[in-house]
């Protein structure tokens, strides 16, 4: 089928001498461009080559990747970020740690390269009582919310991992639900919980949440605490316009600012609050470990735009196990992208880049050893370094 099919050669985007430099400037002067003029440039640069989802995805590689170091610079027509991000992040230096109060009289953890202040502490190791979340493990499975894990029965393989990691609203299973379940609880239902047990496992010992903060509807709780990733974390927008999606351009200054990233006010991290950026209320986390995270989020952005909760959560379990298994990332059986393997209100966010994290992601488990070079920019790797192989899996329906 053609979501297995690898990207286009490369070599039709490698840029090489005089003519490379030319069409590389002109790539990063087309935004700049008015739109009459950029459309034919744009079609002259897909024809031949398709498109991995449509005319506003198009990946153009401008540092191709080679044996040794597979990792590719990349430039999308829907992307002008990333090239300032690159500019302002330096990953070189070890990410802050600040404190910032919770509901119910607890703290979450503040992650940033852009945003530290007098009270925050450098490098993990200022993570105190949340060095659980961070503490190496060997094995990691990483649990997407694709249909197609419903026509597999990969429960018992996914709890067999040292970490299980899911993202958003996905549910785990439950082994022996109540008979009646909350009055707030819409989709789920005690049948298909125990159901999910045999698909996707039953536990769930970290988990990545967008910008909504969306939890199960319902879920066994963890008496000892899970981790909890808001990646899309509430911040004062005098941080910067654009810091909640672009890590990269929170607290820029700047005497011009073309593109409104710029900082202008008085970025205030006291005003920060432990919650996603468009959760109405904060909620109280209980037992839980809350990082707001602006430091994974600012890696993935190196490598695919506007990324998924999904990719984000593999960049982290790529920093804490050897090992880093797949499971429910690409389209369902019947091909359709986007389609979950559970009932739920929450739209699919039209932005997502999901044909390239795919493809991505089926390069790194190709490659063994080699592909976590895939997935991880050679500057952020002293802090995602520790895996080893990142596995995909997927069912027979999705085979050759």
């Amino acid at each position: 089928p053609t979501w297995l099919k690898p990207f286009p050669d490369t070599e039709q985007d490698t840029m090489r001498g005089a003519g490379g430099l030319a069409l590389l400037l002109g790539v990063w002067l087309l935004p700049l461009l008015c739109a009459g003029l950029r459309r034919p440039a744009a079609a002259q640069l897909r024809e031949g080559r398709g498109s991995l989802q449509d005319p506003r995805s198009r990946r153009v590689v401008v540092a191709p990747g080679n044996a040794t170091e597979p990792f590719e610079r990349t430039y999308h027509w829907d992307d002008w970020t990333s090239r300032p991000e690159r500019k302002h992040t330096d990953f070189a230096k070890p990410p802050c740690v600040r404190d910032v109060p919770a509901a119910g009289g607890r703290v979450c953890k503040l992650i940033s390269h852009r945003l530290c202040d007098r009270k925050s502490r450098v490098g993990f190791s200022a993570l105190g009582g949340f060095k659980k979340c961070m503490q190496p493990r060997r094995t990691c499975a990483v649990v997407g919310s694709s249909q197609h894990l419903l026509n597999s029965t990969w429960g018992s393989l996914i709890d067999s991992h040292d970490v299980v990691i899911r993202v958003n609203s996905a549910p785990a299973g439950v082994a022996d639900p109540p008979s009646e379940l909350p009055s707030g609880v819409r989709f789920l239902t005690p049948g298909l919980l125990r159901k999910l047990g045999d698909h996707v496992g039953l536990r769930t010992d970290v988990r990545f949440l967008n910008l909504e903060g969306r939890l199960p509807e319902f879920e066994e709780q963890d008496p000892e605490g899970r981790c909890i990733f808001l990646h899309e974390p509430y911040i004062p927008e005098a941080c910067g316009r654009f810091c909640v999606r672009s890590p990269g351009l929170c607290n820029v200054s700047c005497q011009e600012d073309r593109r409104g990233y710029c900082t202008h006010g008085v970025c205030k991290l006291q005003e920060l609050r432990c919650k996603g950026s468009a959760m109405e209320e904060e909620r109280d986390w209980g037992k839980d470990f809350v990082f707001m995270d602006n430091f994974y989020s600012a890696v993935v952005d190196q490598v695919v735009p506007h990324p998924t909760a999904g990719f984000k959560a593999i960049i982290y379990a790529m920093s804490r196990c050897e090992s880093v298994s797949l499971f429910g990332f690409g389209p369902s059986c019947g091909g359709e992208g986007g389609a979950r393997y559970y009932p739920s209100s929450a739209v699919v966010f039209p932005w997502h880049h999901y044909d390239e994290e795919l493809m991505l992601l089926k390069r790194a488990s190709a490659l063994g050893a080699l592909g976590t070079k895939v997935l991880v920019p050679p500057e952020a790797r002293r802090w995602i370094g520790r895996a080893t192989e990142v596995k995909a899996m997927f069912p027979p329906c999705l085979g050759e």
